[in-house]
């Protein structure tokens, strides 16, 4: 199963939002913690769905070290999450 470094991010005292730095526009929120990883997990296999029904070949994802030397390189402060990529086909 493919796997996917997410990033955590609080962005105020009521909202949680989460990117995924290999995957351009694959976002999610959520008032909680739990809600945002929750969404991450529905956000990367829409994300995954769509380009992939776009014909569009994905790369290997990122590894957690890889991610989190870009992070620090851009002063970006998150929490690193790892995302199964989960099809409609195994749910």
């Amino acid at each position: 199963m493919a796997t996917y470094i997410a990033v955590l991010e609080r962005e105020s005292t009521t909202l949680w939002s989460v990117f995924f730095p290999d995957l351009p526009g694959c976002t999610s929120a959520g008032q909680t913690y739990g809600e945002a990883i929750d969404g991450a997990s529905t956000a990367l296999r829409l994300w995954i769905e769509d380009a992939l029904s776009k014909g569009e070949t994905l790369t290997a994802p990122s590894t957690a070290e890889v991610i989190a030397v870009e992070l620090e390189a851009n002063s970006i402060e998150g929490e690193l999450l790892t995302v199964p990529l989960i099809s409609n086909a195994s749910r």
